[in-house]
């Protein structure tokens, strides 16, 4: 399973193209876990691991929560906060943790691509990819995108890794 977050009321989600793979449409089951909702992938860039959904209908009672973008990078130094599902999707929903900005990663290779990164010791597991990474005022400046190696997540050694979130938006176009 994989993370995500609403960016409009109309059902739109950012996540990562791990969390969706190469499927049409997937099945979306929001932190209330009353619904499972099937949503259509609308775009994907597999270069930059990000993807946009967009849920086919709206249940009535589905009270939908979008969250403001922040596209400047976040300093070093600055806290910062992953949202997402760590580990069981049944029971760990909307885990919060607690980092700072530790670097920024220019054209940085991680997982064999070349790419710009926020990097923070804000905890994170395989579960958490795609999640909001959040500003101290709930602005989203990253997503969620792994650890310098996947067996890192596991033993938490705080080298984790967020895609700037105005270029996951520029990708998705």
């Amino acid at each position: 399973h994989g993370s995500g977050f609403f960016i409009t009321k109309q059902g739109h989600i950012l996540t990562t193209f791990d969390a969706v793979g190469e499927g049409m449409r997937t099945r979306i089951v929001p932190a209330d876990r009353k619904h499972k909702i099937p949503a259509e992938v609308l775009r994907v860039d597999k270069a930059r691991n990000v993807a946009l959904l967009k849920l086919e209908e709206i249940p009535s009672g589905l009270e939908i929560t979008t969250l403001p973008i922040r596209t400047d990078w976040p300093k070093i130094g600055e806290d910062v906060y992953a949202l997402g599902t760590p580990r069981d999707w049944k029971f760990m929903t909307d885990t919060l943790t607690k980092g700072i900005v530790s670097a920024h990663r220019k054209d940085y290779k991680l997982f064999g691509i070349a790419k710009d990164y926020i990097q923070a010791d804000v905890e994170i597991h395989k579960g958490s990819k795609g999640g909001p990474l959040l500003d101290e005022y709930g602005n989203v400046v990253g997503l969620a995108q792994g650890s310098y190696a996947e067996e890192a997540i596991t033993h938490g050694i705080g080298l984790n890794y967020f895609i700037p979130i105005g270029e996951a938006l520029e990708q998705l176009d």
